[in-house]
C-alpha cells in the first residue's frame, strides 16, 4: 500500500494594488466575446499490447501495411499547430515519432467565440484541419484507405454542468476505399469532465486536455460496426481519442488572464484581495524504484493520459516528494517526467499511487 505524508503550506495573498491592474469584464446578461481562444486536442501515440492502444497510435503504428501495420501519419493544416509532449512544435506524427504512454501530442486550433457567465455556456469555433493518413500505398482488400480529416472543430461546453460536445466536418473513412463526407450538424464527440476526475480548467495559453471524449458519430474513424457511437472501438482503450481542452480570456485587458472553466469569474466593479491556492508537499513511498539512480531525480507529475502538470518534486530511491495543490487526489496511474539531465535514465516512468 502506498503511504502519503501531507505537509501543508500556508496561503499567500495577492494585494488589491496588484489586482487593480487587471480589468474585469462588466456584468452582462448576454454572451461575451472571448479573446486569444484556442481549442486543444491531446492524444497519446501508443499501440502496444491491448488494451494500451489509441486511434492515433493505430494510425502511426510502424511496419508493413500489407501485414496489418498502418504505418501512417497525422498532421495539421489551415492554421492549426501541433505540439509534442514537451510543448515543442512538430510538423507531423509518423511511424518514427516518439511512442508510448507518455508520448502525447496536442493539435491547437485558433478559435473565436463567446462565453456567458450566467449560464456557463462556452461556444468556441476553431480553425484548421487535423488529418490522418493510414496504410499508404496499400491496395485491396484493406486499401486504398482515404485520408480522414477533422475540419474546423467547434466546442460547445457548459462550465456549470461539465458537459458538452465537439462538432466538425470533413472526410470520413468508413471502409470501401472511398472517403465519405460528414457535416457538423450533429456532434462528432460528446464531452464529459466526470470521467477525467474533475472539471477541466485552463492555464495560460496551453489547454489542459481533461475534457474526455466519447465517439458520437459513426462512419468517420472506421465502419459503424468497428466504431459505433458510445464505444471506443476494437482493441482500444476507453479514452482512445484522447481529450479536449480550451483556453480563452475575457476583456481586452485580460490577454494573460484565463478564467477557470469550473468556476467562471463573477465580475465586480472593484477588485479585492484574493488568496492563492494552498499547496501541500507529499512524501510517497513507491512500490519500486522508478529511476535507477542513487541521487535525487527532479520530476514533474501528471496523471497518465492527461496533459496537465499536477506538481513538481523529486524522487530518490523509492521515495517521491512532490508539491501539489491541496486536496489533489493521487490515486491511479501517474507519469513522472524526468527533469534532471541524464544520458542513461529514461525520460519518464509510469507509477501507481494510492
Amino acid at each position: 500500500m502506498t503511504h502519503i505524508h501531507r505537509q501543508r503550506v500556508g496561503a499567500s495573498v495577492l494585494t488589491a494594488a496588484v489586482l487593480g491592474s487587471v480589468a474585469v469584464a462588466p456584468a452582462s446578461a448576454t454572451p461575451q466575446p472571448v479573446n486569444g481562444a484556442q481549442i486543444g486536442w491531446t492524444q497519446t501515440n501508443v499501440y502496444s499490447a491491448a488494451p494500451v492502444r489509441t486511434f492515433l497510435g493505430h494510425v502511426t503504428n510502424p511496419g508493413n501495411p500489407a501485414r496489418g501495420q498502418s504505418n501512417g501519419t497525422a498532421g495539421v493544416s489551415g492554421g492549426a499547430s501541433l505540439l509534442d509532449a514537451t510543448g515543442a512544435p512538430v510538423t507531423h506524427i509518423g511511424p518514427t515519432s516518439p511512442r508510448g504512454v507518455d508520448a502525447t501530442y496536442t493539435a491547437l486550433f485558433p478559435s473565436t467565440g463567446t462565453y456567458d457567465p450566467e449560464t456557463g455556456q462556452l461556444e468556441l469555433q476553431g480553425a484548421g484541419t487535423l488529418s490522418y493518413a493510414a496504410y499508404p500505398g496499400l491496395g485491396a482488400p484493406i486499401g486504398p484507405v482515404p485520408v480522414l480529416t477533422v475540419v474546423a472543430p467547434r466546442v460547445s461546453w457548459n462550465t456549470k454542468t461539465g458537459t458538452g460536445a465537439v462538432y466538425a466536418s470533413g472526410d470520413g473513412a468508413p471502409g470501401g476505399g472511398t472517403a465519405v463526407p460528414y457535416d457538423a450538424a450533429t456532434p462528432l464527440f460528446s464531452l464529459s469532465a466526470a470521467a477525467s476526475g474533475g472539471t477541466p480548467a485552463t492555464s495560460g495559453t496551453t489547454p489542459s486536455a481533461n475534457m474526455v471524449v466519447t465517439l458520437a458519430k459513426a462512419g468517420v474513424f472506421g465502419s459503424a460496426a468497428q466504431y459505433p457511437p458510445g464505444t471506443a472501438g476494437p482493441d482500444r482503450t476507453p479514452n482512445t481519442f484522447g481529450g479536449f481542452g480550451v483556453s480563452y480570456s475575457l476583456g481586452q485587458e485580460q490577454a494573460t488572464i484565463t478564467p477557470p472553466l469550473a468556476a467562471p469569474p463573477t465580475p465586480t466593479p472593484t477588485p479585492v484581495a484574493a488568496a492563492q491556492p494552498r499547496t501541500e508537499t507529499l512524501t510517497i513511498k513507491l512500490a519500486k524504484q522508478p529511476f535507477k539512480a542513487k541521487r535525487a531525480i527532479q520530476i514533474k507529475l501528471r496523471r497518465r493520459g492527461e496533459w496537465t502538470i499536477l506538481g513538481d518534486g523529486s524522487v530518490k530511491g523509492r521515495t517521491l516528494t512532490v508539491t501539489v495543490r491541496t486536496g489533489t487526489a493521487l490515486s491511479g496511474g501517474f507519469v513522472l517526467r524526468r527533469q534532471s539531465p541524464s544520458a542513461v535514465l529514461p525520460k519518464s516512468k509510469v507509477v501507481t499511487l494510492g
